[in-house]
């Protein structure tokens, strides 16, 4: 070996590492869950491999680029992409996925270039095992663990753990599900190559079991149909396969037209819950395709449109469960265009019949084992979410390597016939399921599609091999070393840095709000100066400004607690708290909570010069400016999201403060969208109305008994089996608590309703 080669050797080990490091990330780490800096590094490691892989091919006479066709395919949907980020009104957000997609296609290349299929095969197979193991482990052990403690993980989280339903490392557990069906057929393919039937047996067992646990009705419709396709190829071997392709499309444009045109869907949405409310996201999605069909509203920005075009049916959500509305609503007819190329493309490859040898990567990964283990043990105790153990964390992590170990000493099969065959049922299946629920979306489920292509691709063998010279692989280091080390070096770590301020400045605040913080004072200093190293840390966050605008209306309000006189200290802190929201609403503009907590703000400010005002005349003006400007900003709220119960009733109490007739109106409609959410079946407590904005609508509205009855109600509710003094004094924290809710009007008849209940406590 020359010492150009050498050089080749290492610099492809490094990458085959941080290869294998950025895709075990991507599938142990929920890219929902740990914060842009931390996806922004991880995806990095697929730009620095790929730098290694150009710059060892730099250090000898060029590349043989291996060119499988999809890489225009990924290409175009990377810029598509790139495109719709300069559309989005959240630009932050679009900028995330462009940025993922752009590193999925480098991941695409490293696969074929650095990988293998043999090796790419085997870390494929190597996750199912374990992240199917997982599942089994949080049906088993952790849930019945978290079970006490549910009620306080959220009402999602809290569902989820009461019924048990596991989703490994993913968002959820329609996630998990369309990642054992993209890979249980390619299982079963390679089990039937390769004649062995007790690893990967077990492998398909646990497989099976751990889908039937997510309780995804949706994976076994798309298993199904995977299963399906994977006999229709086994009888079409030899000839028909045209014959069973076109079959198989004429299936898919029939199901198509019956969704769009026939009662099918509201028939179904009529008898499932899970389709009820999928209808509700795909209707609310039509509007915002026809805003803008080309080139879309921008990435991740479907929940930006659609509390303004959803029907008043009490249902939220941030994705439209179908990845092809919400690709098409994103990134318009261009976007779907490219990302249908790359789904036709994989299954044209992995459809064909016959296929010619793949030349397999000469790079083994001797020497990574150790630090395979390592990685492994630290994935699983990033699971913090979970609250999986060190000890959990090795089982997996020796579970993985074992597994990949015997993979990779397993005889490799002569024919992959049926490793073909799985992989291209496997991708029908996925397809599938992409039509109930979001699946590129969870970045753990993207990568693994991304492999799957790249290994049908190379199942294939039909590539064309490409001459880089060595001046290309050079530009190509030199371009992709410059983007990638200051990314690397400078963005992602100020990233991560600002995500891991914001969790304390959270946290600080919520135990404030809480009032278990020991040192409130103290605690809100710290929150105010973590905030403020968060937004120089990372300026395009939203969530920095949003957090320190709270942090310092608690600091505001601590200071009128203590009885401040100075006007200019309060008067300085008062105009921080309003920029802030206002530098959050211009990264977030659309996002209706924002101009909801501004309009609090301004309903606050106005409540501390109303008292000022008896004697002022320049205070009363200023509560007057802070009225108008929180009915304006409330206003904004509705708008943007008009079918919220609680936005109704807020601006209909500004409008009331301003003495404003057309009040009644928003009480009316808030009375009615809190009825529309006690018809739904999920516990919606968050989309109702309290019982004391209830009872002041009815008021509003001329039904004083129907409100005394809901006050009546509710208080009973709070003392039930309380002793009175007990009861006494819980019904004085609850008037305490609710004070500025109490405001004109209500604070009489609660204290009615109070004194009646006491009188017969006595």
């Amino acid at each position: 070996m020359t010492p150009d080669q050498r050089w080749t050797a290492i610099f492809d080990r490094i990458a085959l590492f941080l290869t294998l490091l950025g895709f075990l990330l991507r599938e142990g780490v929920p890219g929902s869950t740990t914060g842009s800096g931390f996806n922004l590094f991880i995806h990095l490691l697929f730009w620095v491999a790929l730098t290694l892989w150009f710059a060892g091919r730099a250090t000898v006479g060029g590349a043989e680029y291996r060119f499988t066709g999809f890489e225009f395919a990924f290409l175009a949907f990377a810029v598509a992409a790139l495109i719709s980020v300069l559309r989005a009104s959240f630009k932050p957000a679009a900028l995330d996925q462009a940025m993922a997609w752009l590193s999925f296609l480098f991941l695409f290349v490293l696969c074929v270039q650095l990988l293998g299929r043999r090796l790419l095969l085997s870390i494929l197979l190597a996750t199912l095992f374990t992240l199917s193991l997982y599942a089994l482990i949080q049906y088993f052990l952790i849930f019945p663990a978290l079970m006490p403690d549910a009620g306080s993980q959220g009402i999602e989280m809290a569902r989820r753990i009461q019924t048990r339903e596991p989703s490994a490392t993913f968002i959820g557990p329609n996630q998990l599900a369309c990642f054992l069906v993209l890979l249980l057929p390619l299982l079963a393919g390679t089990m039937i190559d390769a004649r062995e039937f007790i690893l990967r047996g077990v492998g398909l067992a646990l497989g099976l079991v751990a889908l039937g646990l997510t309780g995804s009705f949706g994976g076994w419709v798309a298993l199904f149909c995977a299963m399906a396709t994977f006999l229709g190829l086994y009888l079409t071997r030899e000839r028909g396969r045209t014959l069973a392709v076109g079959a198989g499309v004429a299936a898919v444009v029939v199901a198509v037209a019956l969704l769009l045109w026939s009662p099918l869907l509201s028939t179904v949405a009529g008898r499932s819950h899970s389709m009820h409310v999928r209808a509700v996201y795909w209707r609310a999605t039509a509007p915002i395709i026809a805003s803008a069909p080309m080139l879309g509203v921008g990435l991740d920005n479907w929940q930006e449109h659609y509390f303004q075009t959803k029907s008043d049916v009490q249902q939220e959500a941030k994705r439209t469960h179908n990845d092809y509305l919400q690709v098409l609503a994103e990134m318009g007819a261009v976007g779907l265009l490219a990302f249908a190329a790359i789904l036709v493309l994989g299954l044209r490859k992995a459809l064909v019949r016959k296929a010619s040898p793949e030349p397999i990567s000469t790079v083994t990964p001797r020497g990574l084992i150790f630090g395979l283990v390592a990685l492994l043990v630290l994935l699983g105790c990033l699971q913090s979410a979970d609250s999986i153990g060190t000890g959990i964390a090795i089982v997996l992590g020796a579970a993985w390597t074992g597994t990949w170990l015997v993979l990779r000493k397993a005889a490799p099969p002569t024919e992959l016939t049926w490793t073909r065959i799985g992989a291209g049922a496997g991708l029908v299946g996925f397809m599938v399921h992409m039509v109930v629920d979001f699946q590129i979306y969870e970045y753990g489920v993207a990568a693994a599609l991304v492999a799957v292509l790249a290994l049908i691709a190379m199942l294939r063998g039909d590539s064309a091999v490409v001459k880089l010279p060595k001046a290309v692989c050079a530009a190509a280091t030199g371009i992709l070393l410059l983007i990638s080390s200051s990314l690397l070096l400078w963005v992602a770590p100020r990233a991560m840095a600002a995500d891991t301020e914001l969790e304390e400045v959270r946290a600080a605040i919520s135990s404030f709000e809480a009032g278990t913080s020991a040192n409130p004072t103290l605690a809100i200093s710290d929150a105010i100066r973590v905030a403020e190293s968060a937004q120089k840390h990372n300026p395009f966050n939203p969530d920095a400004y949003q957090l320190f605008a709270r942090a310092k209306f608690h600091e505001w309000s601590l200071l009128i607690k203590a009885g401040a006189r100075e006007s200019r200290t309060l008067e300085e802190t008062e105009g921080t708290v309003l920029q802030a929201l206002d530098n959050a609403l211009a990264l977030r503009p659309r996002l209706s909570p924002l101009h909801y907590e501004k309009s609090m703000a301004h309903r606050s400010f106005r409540q501390y010069y109303l008292k000022s005002g008896k004697t002022s005349e320049m205070a009363a003006a200023k509560a007057a400016e802070h009225l108008r400007q929180a009915i304006e900003h409330q206003r904004r709220a509705f708008e943007l999201y008009p079918t919220y119960c609680r936005n109704a009733y807020q601006l209909g109490r500004v409008l009331e403060m301003a003495k404003d007739p057309e009040a009644e109106t928003y009480y009316r409609e808030a009375l009615r969208l809190g009825e529309l959410a006690g018809k739904e079946l999920e516990n919606l407590d968050r989309l109702k109305l309290g019982p004391i904005a209830q009872a002041r609508c009815l008021r509003a509205v001329g039904r004083p008994f129907d409100a005394h009855d809901v006050l009546d109600r509710y208080l009973r509710s709070l003392v039930a089996g309380l002793p009175a003094d007990k009861a006494r004094d819980r019904l004085e924290r609850m008037v305490k608590l609710n004070e500025d809710e109490l405001g004109e009007g209500m604070t009489p008849v609660l204290k009615d309703a109070v004194d009646v209940l006491l009188r017969e406590l006595k």
